[in-house]
């Protein structure tokens, strides 16, 4: 899996590998006249976006560039209501409140496929040929639990003055998509997914 990993990441840096060509249109736009060969050209541009990623990943905070919307759940939700929720917001997991407006916990679909299969991290498409072979629905036998009987507790959370590199670090580690974002007084202010992350640093690049 790692060779696998190291030759997708060659790829895609091989895919998005500065050229000649490249800094001889790009040269061409600028108006007026440029003393600098395409060398130096070349090595300023790269060194220019190298610094320019790394302040995007460790100046940007995660409250920029999160979502202040949050779909959330009760801790006393039943299976229907949790997977109605996380359909009806097209996520795949969801942060489980208590009565006091507190987070409890974080539910997600993999939480949902653990408990029916029993075994951690299955898939769904173990879940899918757990119904096949038993030739019914296994989440019959599920569906007496509650978000509080499945979520993941506590929840991992990050603070809203936290850098995208933080987040990302915590991705990794986890690893998790998406991340519940607290203030200062562990209140849920919004969340934040890898999608999210991209979509800032794209614009990042437009700009």
């Amino acid at each position: 899996m790692r060779n696998k990993g190291k030759t997708v990441k060659a790829q895609i840096q091989s895919a998005f590998e500065l050229t000649d060509e490249d800094v001889l249109e790009a040269m061409k736009e600028v108006e007026g006249y440029l003393d600098i060969t395409v060398r130096d050209f070349r090595e300023l541009y790269i060194r220019a976006m190298k610094l320019a990623r790394k302040r995007f990943f460790r100046s940007t905070p995660v409250k920029s560039i999160m979502q202040s919307h949050v779909a959330v759940i009760q801790r006393n939700a039943g299976l229907e209501e949790i997977i109605r929720t996380l359909a009806e917001n097209s996520v795949s997991g969801l942060p489980v409140m208590t009565d006091t407006g507190r987070l409890a916990g974080v539910v997600s679909e993999k939480d949902i496929f653990n408990r029916l299969s029993g075994e951690k991290d299955s898939s769904f498409w173990q879940i899918l040929s757990g119904c096949v072979q038993s030739n019914g629905c296994l989440m019959k036998s599920i569906t007496s639990i509650t978000a509080g009987d499945i979520m993941s507790s506590p929840a991992v959370t990050v603070g809203e003055t936290a850098s995208v590199r933080d987040v990302l670090e915590i991705f990794s580690e986890k690893n998790i998509n998406r991340l519940p974002v607290v203030d200062t007084q562990g209140s849920l202010v919004g969340i934040i997914t890898r999608s999210d992350i991209l979509k800032a640093h794209l614009a990042y690049e437009d700009q």
